[in-house]
């Protein structure tokens, strides 16, 4: 026993600790920290091994370069982790210890080392711990979703928080989430390079975002992108009322919702998006007309302390024909006109405010918007207020130095015709 006893006092500082004070020293570490310790003392790899299986990361675009795993940054680590997998076989190796997986967008197609080399089939089987069935290479993707939807059908007890990137296409498979466990969700609508989509496909496409957001009833953030190449609206909006009267019943029922944020063309220029009741900040950055203002104008937006806003106009640039834009049958075409850029709101319902932000000389705003949000949100604080009322004055005193889209604005030209007013 003394021998024992006189090698354990002679061991270094660093093995002399508690043994669950390790956990918290290593976990406190990054890998590069954690490789340094494993050179210093290979005493504790064992305890340092299922940190570093923890992450495996192959998306080049979330990589802190000062922090780089193994299994990182180029295709051939995720090759050479393929061939060592297939040599010793996944059970010699750490795959149990992984908790976060990384994907970059070209890991699903069938020259990844994820596929071609059989590396996601692993990770498929110790998910499931059971072999699935190898299914065609372009079906990749919806096998590792549907296979993450089952395991979480099975084992997950709680609300899990899931965040969809910015950017996806509304054709992205919904159908293999738990659509009531998402927490947060960042979408992009149909981003293809039609300008003038037929209405079908926007009708389309509001049912989609309609269906996928009555089922995401935990959301808390929200962002929704419109088209960007979307330049001209294809219909007056009459026509695509009822579907947009049921994305709005969605939205609304958006119960637990605390952050929305509303970019680009979403669908049609004068459609108005009211935030649910409980929204607290809002982020407004899209193409809108003059009705989407004054439906603005009118909302309360009670409880929203924050609100950032940057609209753009439907400029005549862009335009096209007037047809595509409103038709005499349009109930709000009069007051619509895309080409009204100086108009006033004369009142605002919003009286929350406490924290805003907007560029009028850059953006299409309303020629008494500053003035009317200083007045009617006395919440915000004077440095904010003092500021908006300078910026009201000076764009008062100089309205044809207003910018729109990088261009001066020739207020003596219809914009819907090109010709000089009368």
């Amino acid at each position: 026993m003394e021998p024992a006893a006189e090698s354990a006092s002679a061991r270094p500082p660093l093995l002399q600790l508690p043994q669950e004070l390790y956990s918290d020293i290593i976990g406190y570490l990054g890998l590069n920290g954690r490789a340094n310790l494993l050179r210093v003392c290979k005493y504790i790899y064992h305890l340092t091994y299922p940190y570093l299986w923890r992450t495996i990361d192959s998306n080049i675009h979330t990589l802190d370069r000062r922090d780089i795993s193994i299994f990182t940054l180029k295709i051939k680590n995720v090759s050479k982790l393929a061939e060592i997998t297939q040599e010793l076989g996944a059970d010699a190796l750490g795959f149990r210890h992984i908790k976060e997986l990384r994907f970059g967008s070209s890991d699903f197609e069938s020259y990844s080392p994820w596929v071609k080399m059989g590396l996601l089939d692993v990770i498929c089987d110790q998910i499931t711990s059971r072999k699935m069935e190898i299914l065609k290479e372009d079906d990749c993707v919806i096998k590792f979703l549907n296979i993450l939807k089952n395991y979480s059908e099975l084992n997950i007890k709680r609300p899990s928080i899931i965040a969809v990137q910015n950017g996806l296409a509304l054709t992205f498979p919904f159908h293999l989430f738990a659509l009531e466990c998402f927490s947060s969700l960042k979408i992009g609508l149909n981003t293809t390079l039609s300008r003038t989509p037929p209405t079908e496909e926007l009708v389309k496409d509001i049912q989609v975002l309609t269906k996928v957001l009555a089922g995401a009833i935990s959301l808390k953030h929200l962002r929704v992108e419109g088209n960007r190449f979307l330049n001209d609206s294809p219909c007056p909006i009459g026509q695509l009322q009822p579907q947009l009267s049921q994305l709005q019943d969605a939205i609304t029922n958006l119960k637990q919702l605390n952050t929305l944020e509303l970019a680009l063309m979403l669908f049609h220029p004068s459609f108005f998006i009211v935030p649910p009741q409980n929204v607290k900040r809002l982020h407004l950055t899209p193409i809108v007309s003059v009705a989407w203002w004054r439906q603005f104008a009118q909302c309360s937006l009670p409880n929203v302390g924050e609100l950032v806003i940057y609209p753009h106009h439907m400029s005549r640039k862009y335009m096209g024909e007037a047809a595509t834009w409103w038709s005499i049958t349009d109930p709000e075409a009069n007051q619509a006109d895309p080409g009204d850029f100086v108009f006033k709101l004369h009142d605002l319902s919003v009286e929350s405010l406490k924290i805003f932000e907007t560029d009028c000389y850059s953006y299409y705003c309303p020629e008494d918007f500053l003035e009317l949000v200083v007045q009617r949100n006395p919440g915000l604080g004077e440095r904010q207020r003092q500021k908006y009322l300078d910026m009201q004055r000076e764009w008062k005193a100089h309205p044809r130095d207003f910018f729109l889209y990088g261009e001066k604005t020739r207020w003596d030209i219809d914009p819907r015709t090109g010709q000089p007013k009368h």
